[in-house]
């Protein structure tokens, strides 16, 4: 399997990095207003193209795939070098809607799964902006989102046709990759993959919320409680920026498995919860019939408060991941481990 960094090449310090990006950036990518990003909708076809051709600039800019490896179209650069032109991008805009599923999932999985045709082809094409990876995924017992209730759901395709070197890790090998995936996924999620680029956000509902604006435009800008309310958000958000820095290196290191990146995840979910949990605390009733104003989004963001604990992978599972993976506790037990499918005792319908 792959390692998901490549070894550091560079001669360049990070900070020498920096500056070349922010001058690039100032004369090749368009300037947006970081409160106010552009929409993308991705159920409409014209934000993928736009994020595409986004996407060819920084490739053709040397600025795409920063830890990616060089032979699959990357830099092959430390996680540093990310995260300083993360920093340097603030204020541009940039193909966000790729970072997920196509970088931080497909092809961090193909880089770890594939062959070297298939991470030279799909990796390479995806950094060049040729290529948007999706993930499709069949979960016969509905998946614990659905507590257990079995549901029917076929995807087709017309006219395509796959070989066998369209399969990745090998025949009866797909347990293995979707794993792997999975992992991928809960990193990604979490807001702990080295492969997105850019910190920016699909549109307004998606920026994290600004709480000295909050505080002001509901008044409370002298009032000690909100303050402090405020305050305790902004603290546990810090604390989430150094754990997926401790975890990643962890990983990295081998002093830690790779099931803890899903304490990531989990604490990305307790720290949405909190943080839109706070707004609304703000807000008050105001973030329900403010209707003329702004501060009714806080109360209309509120009410997806929970995807954060039901996106990839519930809460529940990325708790028994870490208990079971990384604390060595005893597996959950399940009556129908080993079971075929269609050997498994379900309700009547």
């Amino acid at each position: 399997m792959t390692e998901t960094t490549s070894a550091p090449t560079q001669t360049e310090s990070v900070d020498e990095f920096a500056a070349r990006a922010r001058a690039w950036l100032a004369d090749n990518m368009p300037r947006i207003d970081p409160a106010n990003p552009p929409e993308a909708d991705r159920g409409e076809e014209a934000p993928w193209l736009r994020a595409r051709e986004l996407q060819k600039k920084l490739y053709d800019g040397g600025f795409a795939g920063i830890c990616f490896p060089r032979e699959y179209g990357g830099l092959g650069l430390p996680i540093a070098y990310q995260k300083a032109f993360d920093n340097a991008s603030r204020g541009y805009e940039l193909p966000m809607i790729l970072n997920t599923p196509t970088f931080t999932i497909c092809a961090a999985t193909i880089l770890d799964t594939g062959s070297e045709e298939q991470k030279r082809r799909h990796i390479s094409g995806a950094l060049r902006g040729d290529e948007v990876l999706v993930q499709l995924l069949s979960e016969p017992s509905g998946g614990s989102d659905l507590a257990g209730v079995i549901e029917f759901c076929e995807e087709f395709f017309d006219n395509l046709e796959l070989g066998d070197d369209a399969v990745v890790g090998g025949v009866n090998e797909g347990w293995h990759v979707a794993s792997r995936q999975l992992y991928h996924e809960r990193r990604a999620v979490g807001g702990g993959s080295e492969f997105a680029s850019g910190i920016g956000a699909e549109g307004k509902t998606d920026m994290p919320i600004d709480y000295v604006d909050l505080l002001e435009k509901s008044g409370q800008a002298d009032s000690e409680r909100a303050r402090g309310l405020a305050g305790r958000a902004l603290v546990h958000r810090a604390v989430r920026e150094q754990l997926i820095d401790h975890v990643y290196h962890g990983v990295l290191d081998g002093s830690l498995p790779p099931a803890a990146g899903s304490i990531i995840r989990v604490m990305h979910a307790e720290i949405h919860h909190l943080e839109f949990d706070t707004a609304l605390a703000i807000t008050g009733s105001s973030g329900v019939v403010d209707v003329d104003g702004d501060l009714i989004r806080y109360g209309e963001r509120y009410l997806s408060r929970q995807t954060a604990a039901l996106g990839g992978g519930t809460t529940e599972i990325a708790k028994n991941i870490i208990g079971e993976r990384v604390l060595g506790f005893p597996r959950e037990y399940a009556a129908d481990r080993g079971v075929p499918f269609n050997q498994v005792k379900r309700n009547k319908s």
